[in-house]
């Protein structure tokens, strides 16, 4: 999935936590994050939001 800056990111979030599995967001580094877990999700929707301002 591509997130744009037309994505509605509490959306996103809120149906990340309807997903069975394990949802993770896949840096450019590589690094692996677990989007279910509270911190991750802080992290990638603060730096979602500086990628695209």
């Amino acid at each position: 999935m591509t997130l744009t800056s037309h994505t509605d990111f509490a959306a996103f979030l809120e149906a990340v936590q309807q997903c069975r599995g394990e949802v993770l967001f896949c840096t450019r580094e590589g690094d692996k994050l677990n989007l279910k877990s509270t911190q991750p999700q802080k992290f990638v929707s603060l730096f979602l939001l500086l990628l695209i301002l």
